[in-house]
């Protein structure tokens, strides 16, 4: 049993370092992570200021159409002057085409500085489109890089599950399967040395029946609070801890 133990010991590093590169190639990097919220916020922007764009230029053509309709009323309030035959129905006519006017002058005013508006929202949206390109350049570099990485790890990976397999092989069924087991539910550590007199998986003080039914390794001994199989370090040639 010392001797299986020790290949368990060995074969729970492997599984730990399968499970780090796993882990790796699940992981995003956090410069790509970054670009990518940058560029949703950047296209979000730009389709909210393509939204006021839209609803100012309908603004813009309604007050250009009832600009139209008061150009319209000046020009004949202006030909009616030569109609007026008193002083009185001349000024009520004056005064008319002055509050016309005044009018005019504001919504053209009012019109111009929305197409000013306007013309600095269209550069704004152009400015953040040539950087949201080359954000997306950037993401597609950091991509690529991110691939290669991968690529790399997954080799990796895939020589240590060779090696595991292999590993397996040389334990007992019965020990492997039990091993097997637990791992899944103890954060991948299956098997823990003692020290002091504790099981290093939960801190268990151990009575010294069960640390002598260890040291003669005879069978699999386990922590009776967390269930992890426990072994020796000093009994297994200087094996260091798994954990």
């Amino acid at each position: 049993m010392r001797q299986q133990i020790k290949l368990l010991t060995q074969l729970q590093e492997i599984d730990r370092h399968i499970q780090r590169l796993e882990k790796e190639i699940d992981t995003v990097p956090e410069e790509i992570i970054t670009l990518r919220e940058s560029i949703k916020q950047g296209e979000n922007s730009c389709e909210e200021i393509g939204e006021k764009l839209e609803d100012m230029d309908k603004d813009r053509r309604h007050k250009e159409r009832e600009l139209s309709v008061k150009e319209a009323s000046l020009s004949k309030y202006q030909s009616q002057l030569y109609e007026v035959k008193t002083n009185k129905e001349y000024s009520a006519l004056m005064l008319e085409i002055d509050s016309l006017k005044q009018e005019h002058s504001e919504w053209e005013n009012e019109i111009l500085a929305m197409m000013e508006r306007a013309e600095e929202l269209r550069k704004m949206v152009g400015r953040r489109k040539e950087e949201l390109e080359k954000e997306r350049e950037k993401l597609a570099e950091e991509e690529k890089k991110n691939q290669e990485r991968v690529s790399i790890l997954k080799e990796e990976l895939r020589k240590r599950q060779e090696e595991r397999e292999e590993g397996a092989k040389k334990i007992e069924a019965k020990l492997l399967a039990y091993y097997e087991k637990i791992l899944k539910g103890k954060s991948g550590l299956a098997l823990v040395p003692v020290n002091a007199e504790a099981c290093q998986g939960c801190f268990t003080k151990l009575p010294p029946q069960v640390i002598n039914e260890i040291m003669q390794a005879r069978r699999m001994i386990i922590c009776e609070r967390c269930s992890r199989i426990l072994y020796l370090p000093d009994t297994e040639e200087g094996t260091d801890s798994a954990g």
